[in-house]
């Protein structure tokens, strides 16, 4: 490997682990947005910052080598724009979400640890 072909491979590993760090403080804001849905009920400040955390991750997460992390947020992705369209409260036994959510959590530990 040449020197500049290290030194990119050196800054891609420090930025796919800056990354990884930032995981459980986007996990946090994503439980906190999805708790506060349940149960307050439908609020369009909270869906949005909902929706930008899971989007952002969804696009991100594939870039940094954690596919699984993608496919993941991107279900759950679908499943806000569900909620969106219907304003359906989360804590409905017709939507899936914590089953989903939690098995995000997992995939973020592991990606984490």
């Amino acid at each position: 490997m040449t020197n500049k072909a290290q030194e990119i491979a050196e800054q891609l590993a420090a930025i796919s682990t800056s990354y990884r760090a930032t995981l459980p403080e986007k996990l946090r804001q994503i439980e906190t947005a999805w708790r506060y849905l349940q149960d307050q009920g439908w609020d369009e400040t909270r869906y949005a910052q909902l929706y930008h955390l899971l989007h952002s991750m969804a696009g991100s997460a594939e870039t940094m080598g954690l596919p699984e992390l993608t496919r993941s947020a991107r279900t759950l992705l679908e499943l806000v724009k569900v909620w969106s369209t219907i304003r359906l409260q989360p804590n409905s036994s017709r939507l899936p979400f914590n089953p989903e959510l939690h098995h995000f959590a997992k995939i973020i530990h592991t990606a984490t640890q």
